[in-house]
């Protein structure tokens, strides 16, 4: 029994040197920004406890960091397999940050559009709220969308509960997330408004925006959205197809 005891006293004494040695670590990364990377090669080479162990300790490191820190949007920019929860867990505590010196950043971020819709809401809020509202949906938006991108380069449809998270994702961050979803190989695309008919309409109209504006749209896509393109989606993408025939027609009529 004693020694059982003993064992037991020992493991946790060792846990308790690997906590202090992990905050260690993550207050240095916050002197030196440059350690993030070092940080996240050792988190993917990790055991799912030094993982986890990780994930519920780095918020203080990343609010001392800020997201005005070129070499963290460089890390959530640009991330190893098998750090996806880190960088969310990154931008979850980004999304906290709540301090005006920041606001640049986001408003240069947004867009016009994007600017007046928050104006009722902000000009309705106290002083203190304003930032917060801002900084959120801007900087939450702007990061989540290098996340989702690299994602895409990383196959994520290949992975079924990142697949789903990808999706969920995207429908909450509409209509920033358009041009995300765009990156997808057709039939994944088919898959996610499928998976998600609350993307039908939103893609829809990005679909008529590419088409005005002579940009190739793939047939099976189009045919997903038929019930929000309506014909005149059909009738531009038949438009273009006549301009092409005619086109042909004068060449070997030329010839």
């Amino acid at each position: 029994m004693k020694e059982a005891n003993g064992a037991g006293e020992g493991d946790e004494s060792k846990a308790a040197i690997h906590r202090h040695l992990l905050h260690l670590f993550l207050a240095l990364c916050a002197q030196n920004h440059e350690l993030l990377h070092d940080l996240i090669d050792t988190y993917v080479k990790a055991t799912s406890a030094v993982r986890t162990a990780v994930q519920g300790c780095v918020g203080d490191m990343i609010k001392a960091i800020g997201p005005e820190s070129p070499v963290l949007l460089q890390v959530i920019s640009n991330f190893p397999p098998g750090a996806e929860i880190l960088m969310l867990a990154f931008v979850r505590t980004l999304t906290d940050v709540k301090d005006a010196r920041f606001m640049i950043y986001i408003w240069q971020a947004l867009s016009r559009n994007e600017i007046e819709s928050l104006l009722p809401k902000i000009v309705s809020l106290p002083q203190a709220s304003v930032c917060d509202l801002v900084f959120r949906g801007a900087i939450f938006t702007y990061m989540v969308m290098g996340i989702l991108s690299r994602l895409i380069s990383k196959q994520v449809w290949t992975m079924p509960t990142l697949w789903e998270g990808f999706v969920k994702c995207c429908r909450q961050t509409l209509p920033r997330s358009l041009p995300v979803l765009v990156q997808l190989p057709p039939q994944q695309l088919v898959k996610a408004v499928q998976a998600c008919k609350d993307l039908g309409p939103p893609m829809a109209q990005h679909v008529q925006e590419r088409l005005a504006k002579g940009y190739p749209v793939p047939q099976q896509i189009l045919t997903l959205l038929e019930p929000w393109l309506g014909s005149r989606g059909y009738k531009q993408e038949e438009g273009r197809e006549k301009e092409r025939a005619t086109d042909e027609m004068q060449e070997d009529a030329d010839r």
